[in-house]
């Protein structure tokens, strides 16, 4: 245990330097996607595990690795130490360049590897600097916090704050709502501005058979607030704010709760909490799974030199659902009649950009149109 204890010091070299590399780029890109956190159906068990898991895993994994190598040899550790100090403040010059300058990659690149060598050469030599790199591995702890308690996450780890009172329906009648994401009104249009039966017959007989507000649109561009919009009635107040009941107490699910059994899909909100009943999305990774393997997408998109739009979830389905023909018919089926006057509320991903799903069903796999 003694040469364990005498290793300690390379840990906190560690934490400190994946701190930077690692958990503030990647907790500071989560922390603006709460949405992606409702997503993934996360409670707050699952979001505290991820902070933690992106805060000390990276370390611990490389430390790991050193213990490995030090039972063999000593001096391979050191080497391999040292290494890992290059390497690791590569990736943070890496990253700081690609926000605060616009070198090119290559460039970039070279700048990096001469000041991680650099960074090495100090930890070995300078007895300073090695000090000053264990007193900043208190800095990963608090990327941790400022995710968790100072960003929209806070609100999907919170628990629901439902206030709102049920409204009396004197005479309730069955409610079926779909949300059909970024549906063109172009394309349901014959050339005399009519729902075009051929294509879309069940849509043209929906339309002979009810009020139609052709020109009618949502409020918002994005989703996460566009959604929320439309269950509550109301304007959204700017852009941020996760999709979660708790910053939409007043919505139709809270508001019905009392009089309807509740039956919703929400893919990215999580505004029906209260004794609502939610399909069985199995077959997916769990939360926690999803979670760390975006972060993974994330991280890798940070830590090249190229520039490259960083975005997250892409990868694991949550702009394209490519089970949302699935999700909607698993919807009709369900519908049914109750003892309770029931609300039935779906929204499906489809036909959302980008548009890989031909008329057949069969998805297309090139590049995003």
């Amino acid at each position: 245990m003694t040469w364990l204890r005498r290793r300690l010091p390379d840990l906190l070299e560690l934490l400190a330097l994946t701190g930077l590399a690692v958990a503030q780029p990647v907790l500071d890109v989560f922390g603006k996607s709460a949405d992606t956190f409702v997503a993934h159906d996360a409670g707050t068990a699952d979001i505290v595990a991820f902070a933690a898991a992106v805060t000390l895993l990276p370390a611990l994994a490389l430390w790991g690795v050193e213990l490995a190598v030090a039972a063999a040899s000593q001096r391979a550790a050191r080497w391999l130490h040292l290494g890992l100090v290059a390497l690791l403040v590569a990736v943070i010059v890496v990253e700081v360049g690609k926000r605060v300058t616009d070198v090119g990659y290559k460039r970039l690149s070279i700048g990096a590897v001469v000041l991680g060598l650099a960074a090495a050469a100090l930890v070995a030599h300078v007895s300073f600097s090695r000090s000053w790199l264990r007193l900043l591995a208190a800095a990963p702890f608090a990327f941790a916090a400022l995710f968790l308690f100072a960003t929209p996450v806070a609100d999907v780890a919170s628990p629901p704050s439902e206030v709102a009172e049920d409204v009396a329906v004197r005479q309730p009648a069955p409610v079926v709502m779909v949300v059909f994401d970024e549906l063109p009104l172009a394309s349901l249009l014959d050339g005399e501005g009519k729902v075009n039966r051929a294509v879309f017959p069940n849509f043209a007989t929906l339309a002979d058979e009810s009020n139609w507000y052709r020109n009618h649109t949502t409020v918002a561009p994005n989703t996460t607030d566009a959604v929320p919009a439309i269950l509550t009635g109301r304007y959204p107040e700017g852009t941020g704010s996760a999709p979660v009941s708790a910053n939409y107490p007043e919505n139709l699910f809270t508001l019905l709760g009392g009089t309807y059994d509740l039956h919703a899909s929400e893919p990215v909100t999580r505004l029906c909490r209260r004794s609502c009943t939610t399909p069985d999305d199995g077959g997916g990774p769990s939360a926690l799974g999803g979670l760390l393997g975006d972060a993974a997408d994330v991280w890798g998109d940070l830590a090249q030199p190229k520039r490259i739009m960083t975005t997250v979830g892409s990868s694991r389905g949550l702009v394209t659902d490519l089970r949302a023909g699935e999700r909607f018919e698993d919807f009709v089926s369900s519908l049914g009649t109750s003892s309770r006057p029931r609300l039935d509320f779906l929204h499906v991903l489809l036909p959302h950009t980008p548009f890989r799903l031909l008329p057949s069903g069969a998805t297309y796999e090139g590049a995003d149109p």
